[in-house]
């Protein structure tokens, strides 16, 4: 049964919310919101401690404080200035928000931003490929910010201008992926191979876990053999191979069997186990719980 006590803040969750769709500190519509403050009315809905799955995807620009928040098997310890875009589909967890937060959230459904032609960065985005933290230098947080704020004038005097604030986001798009460029490049050069292959393995286990759970299989798609993928990735991370493929498989299983409606036995079949004992004798060695405890609980 769904715990109807957790919500993924959606666009259609919100909505339903009773709260004001439009203050000074956001303005939230079907399709489109944006935030300029993290409210106590938006504060008290935010889920702690527990994975859940983005209905549309986020991009948050932090000009203070700090965060750590969990996504697809990283850890982000985000410290302002800073700019975190998730796709949707993306599971992610929030650990912790400073008192001194300050940042701003742009929410939209993908066919929001699908109705032109795509490119790199932005088709990444639409694929579900994309979590990225990005630091930002002062003034590339005045630029980013003046996007926010464009949009959110826009909406204040002139009202839903789709076609007007679509094309902002567009162009927030086009500056993130020449930041995203700089950033990448600067990676390539300072990465160890050991790096660079954790975390190509990281985004094949985030792809794959579900279906796939032997190591020859990752180590076949980073033509390496399964002993050195082992070696290379206990030496990076102090952790096996199957702890990570572990690991992806849980995170997934806590978001089904918290926010969806299956059953148990659904959700065994789903992440390819062989029966549903399996499944739940696999969750109370990974988790202490059974699989019914941890949907109650």
């Amino acid at each position: 049964m769904k715990n109807e006590k957790f919500v993924n803040l959606s666009l259609e969750e919100i909505n339903l919310f009773p709260i004001e769709m439009q203050n000074e500190n956001r303005i939230l519509m079907p399709e489109f919101g944006i935030l300029n403050a993290i409210d106590d009315d938006i504060r008290a809905k935010m889920v702690h401690d527990i994975p859940y799955r983005l209905t549309e995807g986020r991009i948050a620009l932090f000009l203070k404080g700090s965060a750590t928040t969990h996504v697809r098997l990283q850890t982000f310890h985000i410290v302002a200035p800073a700019v975190v875009i998730l796709s949707p589909g993306v599971i992610a967890q929030i650990e912790e928000i400073s008192e001194d937060e300050q940042a701003r959230f742009l929410v939209f459904r993908n066919d929001f931003v699908s109705e032109t032609k795509s490119f790199d960065l932005l088709q990444r985005y639409l694929n579900g490929m994309l979590n990225v933290l990005l630091p930002l230098k002062e003034e590339e947080a005045r630029c980013v910010d003046q996007f926010y704020q464009t949009i959110w004038q826009t909406l204040q005097t002139k009202g839903w201008q789709r076609e007007a604030v679509r094309h902002v986001v567009f162009a927030l798009f086009h500056y993130l992926s020449c930041l995203l460029q700089e950033q990448m490049l600067y990676e390539e050069k300072h990465l160890s191979r050991q790096e660079y292959i954790f975390n190509q393995f990281i985004q094949l286990v985030n792809q794959y876990a579900n279906q796939e759970r032997n190591v020859s299989f990752y180590a076949d798609k980073l033509c390496l053999t399964p002993r050195y993928l082992n070696s290379l990735i206990r030496q990076a991370s102090n952790r096996t191979v199957m702890d990570w493929i572990n690991e992806a498989v849980i995170i997934e299983a806590k978001v089904l069997l918290k926010y969806s409606n299956k059953l148990i036995y659904q959700i065994a079949d789903e992440l390819n186990f062989p029966n549903t004992s399996f499944f739940c004798k696999f969750f109370k060695r990974m988790t202490g719980m059974t699989p019914l405890a941890y949907q109650k609980s």
